[in-house]
């Protein structure tokens, strides 16, 4: 009722607004696109990447997801972007990430076979696998000559680099195959094996959750690699924008480095006996491999693919 009186005075009235034409549909697309270019829009993006139990790197029982983790999360955040992160076995971590289940995986170092399946980012942190021993052993080596005529126990579907790969070609070394870190430890600590290599921060992490106080003290680890690489974010070639999401993360780590929040994260987490093996290695230099986007790690792949 109210709207009827109104208009009718608007008609008769002698400052009457003059009648404007509706736009048309071109005009309409025309202004939207304009508008799309003048106003910035802002979209909330999430990553999920698939992972696995690998502490202090990569823990689920964690609110941060553990230290790689972090370190990850803050880098994407740094570009506007947040991370969902899930745990899987580690072979199907890789597997999923590769037919494009999730955006990417976390995190993985750079072999000849996954360049072909993968855009890999710039190396977040070190990768070292040592030999752990027995105490008692006496263990001591400088080359592969050294480790002759010991069993070593090996994970299955893990990397161990080409100076094992060479010791077992050359039959200096017996190898005992299992599915699981864990029980290599326990074979360790039995003394069914001689030698397990394995990053010596969750070797030390599953052994004081796998033993208690005196049998985790009949266990050490020579401190010489046995091999040095670097852990990476990898996103599947067959993923449209697999490429981008790589360079997002590199150009968020890399103003987390220059911040000097990076170096925080590592000295909130690690005390200073772990923190050496956070630090860049000098490492024997193999032919780049550019497309894996590192140019000076120990590579290769050793019982299939699927590895560390």
């Amino acid at each position: 009722m109210c709207s009827g009186r109104f208009s009718s005075s608007i008609r008769g009235s002698a400052h009457q607004v003059p009648s404007r034409r509706l736009p048309g549909p071109i005009q309409v697309i025309v202004i939207l696109i304009a508008l799309s270019f003048a106003i910035p829009i802002t979209h909330a993006r999430t990553v999920t990447l698939s992972t696995g139990e690998w502490p202090p790197y990569f823990d689920s029982s964690l609110d941060n997801h553990g230290l790689l983790a972090q370190i990850i999360s803050e880098a994407y955040g740094n570009v506007g972007i947040s991370v969902d992160y899930r745990f899987l076995p580690w072979s199907r971590a890789l597997a999923m990430a590769n037919h494009g289940n999730y955006d990417g995986s976390a995190a993985w170092s750079c072999t000849p076979s996954r360049s072909e399946d993968f855009y890999f980012s710039e190396p977040i942190l070190p990768l070292y696998f040592v030999f752990f021993t027995r105490r008692d052993s006496d263990f001591q080596w400088q080359e592969i000559a050294d480790l002759e005529g010991l069993t070593i126990g090996l994970t299955q579907d893990y990397a161990y680099g080409d100076q094992l790969t060479s010791a077992v070609d050359q039959g200096l070394v017996s190898t005992d195959m299992t599915a699981s870190d864990e029980s290599n430890f326990r074979k360790l600590q039995a003394g069914r094996i001689d030698l397990f290599p394995m990053d010596p921060l969750t070797g030390l992490q599953m052994i004081d959750q796998l033993f208690s106080e005196a049998e985790a003290g009949q266990l050490t680890y020579h401190p010489r690699p046995i091999r040095q690489a670097s852990y990476h974010l990898i996103f599947s070639r067959q993923q449209d924008n697999g490429g981008e999401l790589a360079r997002q993360f590199n150009q968020g780590l890399a103003d987390l480095r220059s911040s000097g929040r990076f170096d925080e994260i590592l000295d909130n987490q690690l005390g200073d006996s772990q923190r050496p093996y956070t630090l860049a290695p000098s490492l024997t230099v193999e032919p780049p491999r550019s497309r894996c986007g590192i140019n000076n790690a120990k590579t290769s792949g050793f019982y299939g693919n699927n590895s560390r």
